[in-house]
């Protein structure tokens, strides 16, 4: 709970209108709106941010919405902002693990038996969110195995193209235009990632014949299976007598996609039950 505040705290400056000194300042120096770099990372920021509350939602929804709707530890505002826009920015999440930790923070709210009072109105909304991280993620799926390494040795064609390309003639003079201690800089840096690299050469986790997963671990999430954490919540909801309603209030294409998610949902429960063969 003593994170909740920071977060909140964190998201509105990243997040919310700049604070009137911030503003003052900026007016002062000629400059009266963000620019697009400053845009950009804030935004970026806020959905890094949302990533870390998804993660908090997923492991107890009940304990961090009461943390986050107690005035007394979390401004209201505050609290109000992050809510509207973990719903607001889920189409915005580009990584795959923010689309994971999307979907299983919106399975876990939705799967809190009795729905909790701060959310319960947006639920069907949480529901749409929800569906659209998990169609998110299999398309992803899709691609990885649509790029097979054809795709990549174009690339690296393409690369190996621009040495073919004719030089220009003028490099000499566009050499000039830049600064001797930004070109010593660049050399530095690479000579920096090369050594860098080169440290890499004999390293264990390098080594193609080397199958043991473990070394790619990183945390207990990884091993979730979001569909199930969503079969879970559709189950709590078809008991509740919601289901329907939040699927009627769909879009057509999310509409159209939810019998086969539901589909796979089960399946990957199905074989979640079956008994693991011996090694």
């Amino acid at each position: 709970l003593g994170a909740l505040p920071l977060l909140a705290a964190a998201f509105e400056c990243a997040d919310g209108p700049p604070p009137a000194e911030e503003i003052r300042g900026r007016e002062a120096a000629g400059n009266v709106g963000d620019d697009a770099h400053r845009v950009v990372y804030r935004k970026s920021l806020a959905l890094a941010l949302l990533d870390v509350l998804n993660s908090l939602l997923f492991y107890d929804p009940r304990l961090v919405l009461d943390g986050l709707f107690d005035a007394n530890r979390v401004p209201p505002r505050a609290a109000e902002l992050l809510l509207t826009k973990w719903l607001a920015y889920a189409a915005d999440v580009r990584t795959n693990l923010g689309k994971k930790l999307a979907a299983l923070g919106f399975a876990a709210v939705l799967a809190m038996e009795p729905p909790h009072g701060a959310v319960a109105a947006a639920l069907p909304r949480v529901f749409a969110a929800n569906v659209a991280a998990l169609l998110a993620i299999q398309s992803d799926s899709r691609d990885d195995v649509d790029d097979g390494d054809d795709d990549d040795d174009d690339a690296f064609d393409d690369v190996d193209d621009d040495d073919d390309e004719p030089e220009d003639a003028d490099d000499d003079d566009d050499d000039d235009d830049v600064p001797d201690n930004i070109g010593e800089n660049y050399g530095n840096e690479l000579s920096a990632i090369r050594g860098a690299l080169a440290s890499f050469a004999d390293a264990d986790d390098w080594d193609d014949d080397d199958d043991d997963a473990e070394g790619y671990y990183t945390s207990p999430i990884d091993h979730e299976e979001e569909l199930l954490h969503f079969l879970r919540a559709l189950q709590v909801a078809q008991g509740r007598g919601d289901a329907e309603r939040w699927a009627a209030g769909l879009g057509e294409e999310s509409r159209g996609h939810l019998p086969a998610l539901v589909q796979a949902a089960e399946e990957k429960a199905h074989q979640a039950a079956l008994p693991t063969p011996p090694s």
